[in-house]
């Protein structure tokens, strides 16, 4: 059940891109994704969502920034002629790399101590890479896949990236609100 559980939820998440962001772990072993909008003696305030939070930073243990997608790969797109690259290249520039790395990670330290190393096993990305490569290769060819990772690169993929988070929350929040009026209609 708990293996079912875990793997639910790396799925859920594997091919969630996100904007560039941080990643704050907290001492109590929380792991948050959001954007570090400023950062006092007191206090680090957060953009999650719509809406910014504060946290006091003695409950913080560590920021970590996320890489930049479009810095992992400097050499020229024209050169690479392999297509499982191109499809790396691909999960590196929209982000999923990235959000499998931070979610993986995300579990392990939510892990009970004792499950960690096994999970640490099972969790890594390279493997998982490899396993949607093929997935990737049936579905598009070498030219999407290049025209892909120049549209992630340019600054309206780039922008994408930024604001699929924010886009994604408000369509949930005004979807809620339509149901919950349609269902006030009902009563």
């Amino acid at each position: 059940m708990r293996v079912k559980f875990i793997f639910t939820l790396i799925l859920s998440f594997i091919f969630t891109s996100w904007a560039h962001a941080e990643t704050i772990y907290f001492k109590n072993g929380r792991v948050l994704k959001g954007k570090v909008e400023s950062k006092d003696t007191l206090y680090t305030t957060v953009q999650e969502g719509q809406y910014p939070k504060k946290y006091y930073n003695f409950d913080i243990d560590h920021i970590e920034a996320d890489k930049d997608p479009n810095a992992v790969y400097t050499q020229d797109l024209e050169k690479i002629t392999d297509k499982a690259e191109l499809i790396k290249m691909l999960l590196d520039v929209n982000g999923t790399r990235a959000t499998m790395e931070n979610n993986f990670q995300a579990i392990l330290a939510q892990a009970p101590e004792d499950k960690r190393e096994k999970l640490k096993g099972m969790l890594q990305v390279d493997k998982i890479v490899d396993l949607v490569i093929p997935v990737y290769e049936k579905h598009f060819t070498e030219e999407d896949l290049r025209k892909l990772v120049e549209f992630y690169r340019s600054p309206t993929g780039t922008k994408f990236l930024a604001v699929t988070p924010t886009i994604l929350q408000e369509t949930v929040d005004v979807t809620i609100k339509y149901f919950k009026e349609k269902d006030a209609e009902l009563k």
